[in-house]
């Protein structure tokens, strides 16, 4: 992603050197660098643990123990790519439904408070509904991805064919994103129609905001 910034920044300024947006790649760098700085603490302090406290890896750190993750591809063995392949689809396999059944959980915190209103009550069921049905159809799509099965792990096998599988990782990039920002909105809109002062309305918001993150 900073790469194409800056590769597009590059091109603008290019065309039109009076047109600069010094702060766009401002604020870029600081999101990624936060972001690294994040992601490689916390990495650090989980193999800190597993080496030297516990001193014992397990199954969940197979993909970093065995898989390659960490690695160049170029500097992998034809068998750990295969393996890295395996832990990749099982990640994205298991995503889907985690992201799932916390959404799902979050509309039965907004059941429990709104299924006296028959109208959120049936919108409710209609979220859940369409909620485990996309999660279901996308989990099934990444399974199911290639004829034969072997094919979505194993690059060495030439025949059969895979569905456009980067296009079922964006289909559950939107879809999910939709239904974040509807999970958002509801408590919005209940709480905006409470009849309290401005600061209590807030301080609920803030609680159900809270659970939305």
């Amino acid at each position: 992603m900073t790469d194409v910034t800056g590769e597009l920044y590059i091109r603008a300024t290019a065309t039109s050197p009076g047109l600069t947006t010094p702060w766009l790649r401002t604020a870029n760098l600081v999101i990624v660098v936060m972001g690294l700085l994040l992601s490689t603490s916390s990495l650090a302090m989980r193999i800190y643990t597993k080496t030297l406290v516990m001193r014992k890896f397990w199954w969940d750190d197979d993909g970093y123990w065995h898989g390659g993750i960490g690695f160049h591809i170029t500097e992998l063995a034809p068998t750990t790519i295969i393996i890295l392949e395996k832990v990749v689809l099982a990640a994205a396999i298991i995503y889907i439904p985690c992201l799932a059944f916390a959404k799902l959980a979050l509309l039965m915190l907004y059941y429990r408070l709104l299924n006296t209103f028959t109208g959120w009550k049936y919108t409710l069921y209609v979220l859940a509904f369409i909620i485990s049905g996309y999660s279901l159809a996308l989990s099934l799509a990444l399974i199911f991805a290639c004829n034969p099965l072997q094919k979505g792990w194993d690059g060495t096998i030439l025949r059969g064919s895979c569905i456009n599988r980067p296009a079922v990782y964006l289909a559950t990039a939107i879809t999910n994103t939709v239904s974040d920002i509807v999970l958002i909105l509801i408590p919005v809109k209940v709480v905006w129609g409470l009849r309290m002062r401005l600061i209590p309305k807030l301080g609920v918001a803030v609680i159900f905001g809270i659970g939305c993150l």
